[in-house]
């Protein structure tokens, strides 16, 4: 009895995933996914697929921080697409002065 381990070639994955064969074999020159390459054919096991689709999940987001934390004082997005009262850059400024202790940019409320 054989078994096929390796049984995705690199066009069946980008079909799978719905991305272009160019960042598959993205993925496998760069050691983000395990492959075998047999002459000038990459085979990749299903095993492999599945620890990089594990390793890329990523979960819902909580709407709701801890009021405590820094994230808990980002910004809104008002009308217009807008950031009030300053962007994400300014966030991290005060998150970092936070931390450091010393006093954030006046400018920043």
């Amino acid at each position: 009895m054989t078994t096929k381990a390796f049984n995705f070639s690199v066009s069946q994955l980008a079909e799978r995933w719905d991305v272009s064969t160019r960042t598959v074999y993205s993925l496998c020159a760069a050691g983000q996914i395990g492959h075998i390459r047999v002459g000038k054919s990459i085979r990749i096991r299903p095993q492999d697929i599945e620890e990089y689709e594990a390793r890329q999940w990523r979960g819902p987001v909580e709407n709701n921080p801890d009021p405590g934390s820094p994230i808990a004082d980002r910004s809104t997005t008002s009308a217009g697409g807008m950031t009030a009262p300053g962007t994400a850059f300014r966030l991290g400024q005060r998150i970092a002065a936070r931390l450091k202790g010393s006093p954030p940019n006046p400018r920043d409320k």
